[in-house]
């Protein structure tokens, strides 16, 4: 009689599928060299197994060896979880997966806190969650009420952020800590105890601080110096706010304070405003140097005139008559009267005082009296011209034979104009001057603004 070709019944399933493996020696049934254990005996044989407490492996290896029942490896599992002695020594589970604090999009929106102690001397560290911006005040005692007190300043300087997170120091879960939050509207996040990884930022940034002054420490033995531990604080600060952070890219000091703070290492890059300072300074040099002082003209002086109208002149002889503003004058011209500013005239400096009584004499015949002219002879100028008008370029000189047998009209000349001609121009003075063709056209001054 052997196996039948289906069973039904769970219980016996296992053996089923061995039924080929399993034999009989001694009264015991084996299946290969295991020794297969009723249910009576299995909970003894498991308590022998786990003698010394051995983990959950060496007791499957141990079993292999010697017995087998159907979900051996179970009983053996649930043998180790249910002893006390094996569970109270248990490693750490796996670390759970990590989970990031939410980045906030403000600046002092949530702040992470945590005491520090070196050299025996203690820190309360404050970091900003947004900008990375560092606070580290040292402090004597580490009361709660010391504790309220340093923050107070803190918050009268940045105002009062809206969540600070913590451990569970007696500081912060006392009932005096508390009150100071709620009182201010503040939130109050503790992590979980002997977790400090749930309070990262101000964990890391405890450490920051400490390697940084244990760096200063060893950098004063080096060069033989002592500074106190207010300095060596202000380096660090100093040196962290103006950092690009890895998380962020930016320097603490440009989210916090919205601008880059002045290092010694902007000194290397160019100052646009210096630059421009620097072009328009020099604008205003050269602008300014020909007229540093500003040129003034007297009533009478002989003065060149810029020519705006065309011609191979460039500057025209004129006299000032009278000066109408700081920079503007009146100016004859020979011909009329116009106000010119400074900027278009020279002053000409005359040969002798002689010579320029002379010219303002002169002005004054030709103005008030009208010239008279002989007879036309010979010339191809205007008719009446002796020799041609001096205003027509075909004008030609008459022989000298001829200049003398001519009648010479005399010109009525004023007693200051007798005494200022001289026997180098009497010459000049004795020739005859023409009748104008047409009559004089007097010009009305035009209106011109004084400045």
């Amino acid at each position: 009689m052997g196996w039948p070709n289906y069973i039904k019944d769970e219980t016996l399933k296992p053996y089923f599928t061995r039924r080929n493996e399993l034999s009989v020696e001694q009264g015991c049934i084996l299946w290969g060299i295991r020794v297969i254990i009723p249910p009576a005996h299995r909970e003894q044989l498991l308590h022998d197994l786990h003698q010394g407490h051995p983990g959950g492996s060496k007791m499957k290896n141990l079993a292999r060896s010697y017995l087998w029942w159907p979900q051996l490896d179970k009983d053996i599992e649930h043998a180790v979880q249910q002893c006390n002695a094996c569970q109270s020594v248990r490693k750490l589970p796996e670390p759970a997966p990590l989970h990031c604090w939410q980045w906030p999009t403000r600046v002092w929106q949530r702040i992470h806190i945590d005491f520090a102690e070196k050299e025996q001397h203690n820190f309360l560290v404050l970091v900003d969650s947004h900008s990375k911006w560092l606070e580290v005040i040292q402090m004597k005692t580490t009361t709660a009420a010391k504790t309220i007190e340093v923050l107070r300043n803190i918050f009268s300087s940045y105002g009062l952020p809206e969540e600070i997170v913590s451990d569970n120091g007696p500081q912060f879960t006392s009932q005096e800590y508390k009150a100071f939050l709620q009182n201010n509207g503040i939130k109050q996040t503790l992590v979980p105890a002997y977790h400090p990884a749930s309070n990262g930022a101000a964990e890391r940034a405890v450490q920051t601080v400490k390697a940084s002054l244990q760096k200063q420490v060893l950098d004063e033995k080096k060069q033989n110096i002592t500074i106190t531990m207010q300095h060596r604080l202000a380096n660090v600060l100093f040196s962290y706010r103006c950092t690009p952070h890895s998380v962020t890219g930016c320097t603490p000091a440009e989210l916090f304070l919205k601008r880059q703070i002045r290092t010694r290492f902007s000194l290397l890059k160019p100052d646009l405003a210096k630059v421009v300072d620097g072009k328009q300074q020099k604008q205003k040099y050269y602008h300014d140097r020909p007229a540093s002082t500003l040129r003034h003209l007297s009533e009478g002086d002989s003065v060149l005139i810029r020519n705006f109208r065309g011609g191979r002149e460039r500057w025209t002889e004129g006299i000032v008559e009278k000066r109408l503003g700081p920079v503007t004058y009146w100016v004859w011209n020979g011909v009329n009267r116009r106000s010119v500013h400074i900027d278009h005239l020279l002053y000409k400096r005359p040969s002798s005082p002689e010579t320029m009584e002379f010219q303002e004499q002169q002005t004054g015949v030709q103005d008030n009296y009208p010239a008279v002219v002989g007879p036309d002879v010979g010339g191809k100028g205007t008719p009446g011209a002796v020799g041609g008008s001096p205003y027509s370029p075909e004008a030609t000189p008459l022989p000298q034979t001829q200049a003398k047998d001519m009648p010479v009209t005399p010109l009525p000349v004023s007693a200051a104009a007798d005494k200022a001609v001289t026997p180098a121009n009497s010459a000049a003075r004795s020739t005859e001057v023409l009748e104008r063709r047409y009559p004089r056209r007097e010009r009305a001054p035009p209106k011109r603004l004084n400045l």
